[in-house]
């Protein structure tokens, strides 16, 4: 089983052939398929095969992490530092 549910926004980590999925672009969580014995994501923003089947293998994304999560995590690891507004956050995209 995976850590992502639907409705939850993604960043692609792989791209693939033919440009399907491009790395380092944001997808947003159809559906999640159990497959052959592995998971798939379902990205809203890709096209369904001639088969009429669309999902990409689970190691091909990772989640978005947003400014404020990123900032939560920071502040749980280091307590006692100042809150800084996340309105003059610009937010970004972690490609690893």
């Amino acid at each position: 089983m995976s850590n992502f549910r639907v409705g939850q926004k993604v960043v692609c980590i792989e791209g693939s052939r033919g440009g399907m999925l491009v790395k380092g672009q944001i997808y947003t969580v159809e559906d999640i398929i159990q497959r052959y014995g592995k998971t798939y994501i379902c990205p809203v923003e890709t096209p369904r095969d001639i088969m009429g089947e669309k999902g990409w293998l689970v190691h091909r994304f990772r989640p978005l992490i947003t400014p404020e999560q990123d900032i939560a995590l920071f502040h749980a690891l280091c307590p006692g530092l100042p809150v800084v507004p996340p309105a003059i956050l610009k937010p970004r995209v972690r490609v690893e």
